[in-house]
């Protein structure tokens, strides 16, 4: 039997707004925040939301000083790049959280930060600090965040996240200096699994990926997937 992990969830950025909420002029709708409360709900976490704070790094500090205190994981959203209002990165590292590793080699998702700060009992917390576009954010919590929660509620995989194959219906084109996640309607039949992948992928575009069930990962190094290739997926569930 395992603790449920106490995860706090906390958006950074003076232009968002929270649902229900009037759009003015510089302003946009917080996504990350519902999408992230969900995905810890679904994954057996007890989620803290710690809200919005805007680029002002006293108060980016004040509220990762109480989530670090109060949870055992935290998840930040937004100011992790090199941005003149990029504060996330450095006030994390003020607390005392120890930098592991930051930005990855993958495409969308790639200013990734990833800590680790000590309590008071000396148990280490993972500290995230995921990219502030919304299809970045999930393609993070999907490839890092989850692992990490599954890790720490006991679970030890003995297989490849990306153990299924399925044929791409459709092409795409790929980055060379990163491996792409790319979102699928995955569909079974008794050839095995087809790939569509979603059109128009961006890191921006939360609705279009609303549509997929599953993840594929194409090689790092191929400049197109082409219709009939076979990529390694994994359901998103």
């Amino acid at each position: 039997v395992f603790q449920k992990p106490r995860v706090a969830a906390l958006s950074t950025g003076d232009e968002l707004l929270g649902p229900g909420r009037s759009l003015s002029s510089g302003k946009i709708y917080d996504a990350n925040g519902p999408a992230i409360m969900s995905a810890l709900s679904a994954w057996s976490a007890d989620a803290v939301d710690f809200g919005i704070v805007g680029d002002e790094p006293r108060k980016i500090k004040a509220k990762l000083k109480s989530a670090l205190s109060r949870c055992d994981a935290v998840l930040v959203c937004g100011g992790v790049s090199v941005g003149d209002f990029d504060y996330t990165k450095s006030m994390l590292e003020s607390l005392g959280v120890k930098t592991i590793f930051w930005k990855v080699k993958i495409k969308p998702g790639k200013p990734l930060f990833f800590g680790v700060y000590k309590g008071k009992n000396g148990t280490p917390k993972p500290v995230f600090g995921l990219p502030g576009n919304p299809v970045s954010v999930l393609v993070c919590l999907e490839e890092f965040v989850r692992p990490a929660l599954d890790a720490m509620q006991g679970a030890a995989p003995k297989i490849s996240r990306y153990h299924l194959r399925g044929k791409a219906v459709n092409g795409f084109v790929l980055p060379k200096e990163r491996q792409q996640r790319l979102f699928c309607e995955a569909t079974q039949s008794g050839l095995g699994f087809s790939l569509r992948i979603v059109p128009r992928q961006a890191s921006h575009m939360a609705a279009a990926c609303s549509k997929a069930n599953a993840l594929a990962a194409p090689a790092q190094g191929v400049s197109r997937v082409k219709p009939g290739d076979v990529l390694p997926f994994r359901w998103l569930n």
